[in-house]
């Protein structure tokens, strides 16, 4: 067996791998090729072959999340076998559950509705900029930021596009709005945990801190969306005048968080964040179009510039 240095410093092991595995007779793969190569990514992570990119992910250097983002890309891969492995065990575990009295519901979807975006104008800014800043000077100095770091122009113009989208209530939020209405228990009350395949976002985050349920803290990507929807809350829901007033704390809440925060960014000259991804596997709903566009071929070049990468390590 290989030892984990072996595994970890010496890359030939996975050069040979994928050199192997994403070329068949020398051709590129192709779509029916996929789950083969899943099945392979699995056995890879799980022998160590990936071990060289985990070991070079950590190492601090400029080509680190370059690494860490293949690693993951590639463990990914594989991940659907080691999915399906769990559902076997999961089916196992269930079947006790529902001899128990356990069903499955579905929940309907979120309803788009339109998204209340106003137009961005200089008259409506400059009211917008008033209420979050109270002095003139730090109007001034709130101005003087955004001619820095952003283009009033294409604000307008994103925000018109986020305006074309309609507002929805994300998948986590519909759930425990259906446990509210419902009172609904979980198995074990100590850990409501709901999972979701992405880390939430900012709002999803925030409403599971505030819940008087006292949830599971998610994972979370911090990114903050336009389209984003409360549950609409109706008379004949149970204890709709709290959750009517609980939706409306939470409003003010982020509304004062996130009038701080832009405060704090402004005095303290912070350009904007780059753009990261809703997951670990790089792919994202956000990002220019909204769509995300695969990557149909593997080029010859990328094997020469993985090839790099790893020698530069």
């Amino acid at each position: 067996m290989i030892g984990l240095d072996k595994i970890t410093t010496d890359p030939s092991m996975f050069y040979d791998w994928f050199k192997r595995e994403f070329y068949k007779s020398g051709d590129v793969l192709k779509e029916c090729d996929m789950p083969r190569l899943a099945i392979s990514c699995f056995f890879a992570h799980t022998d160590g072959t990936f071990g060289i990119l985990e070991h070079r992910s950590s190492q601090g250097n400029e080509k680190g999340p370059d690494y860490e983002r293949l690693y993951k890309l590639l463990s990914k891969l594989g991940k659907h076998v080691r999915l399906f492995e769990r559902m076997i065990h999961a089916i196992e575990a269930l079947r006790r559950d529902f001899c128990e009295g356990f069903v499955v519901e579905p929940i309907a979807a979120s309803i788009p509705k339109p998204n209340p975006l106003p137009k961005l104008h200089e008259q409506s800014m400059g009211k917008i900029v008033a209420r979050v800043f109270q002095e003139e000077d730090e109007r001034h100095q709130f101005y003087h930021h955004l001619n820095q770091f952003f283009n009033k122009e294409y604000i307008s113009q994103s925000l018109q596009r986020c305006k074309k989208r309609r507002a929805r209530v994300h998948a986590e939020i519909l759930l425990i709005d259906f446990f509210d209405k419902f009172d609904a228990n979980f198995l074990d009350n100590d850990d409501k945990y709901i999972a979701c395949s992405k880390p939430a976002c900012y709002l999803c985050y925030e409403y599971i801190c505030q819940h008087p349920d006292k949830y599971t803290l998610p994972p979370t990507h911090q990114k903050l969306y336009y389209a984003w929807s409360l549950p609409i809350v109706r008379v004949n829901d149970r204890n709709c005048i709290e959750k009517f007033a609980r939706h409306k704390r939470f409003l003010n809440h982020v509304t004062e968080t996130l009038q701080s925060d832009l405060r704090k960014e402004v005095q303290r000259q912070l350009a904007p964040r780059k753009n990261h991804a809703d997951s670990t596997a790089g792919a994202s709903s956000v990002f220019n179009t909204g769509r995300v566009r695969p990557t149909s071929k593997i080029y010859e070049h990328h094997i020469r510039a993985l090839t790099q990468l790893l020698s530069e390590g």
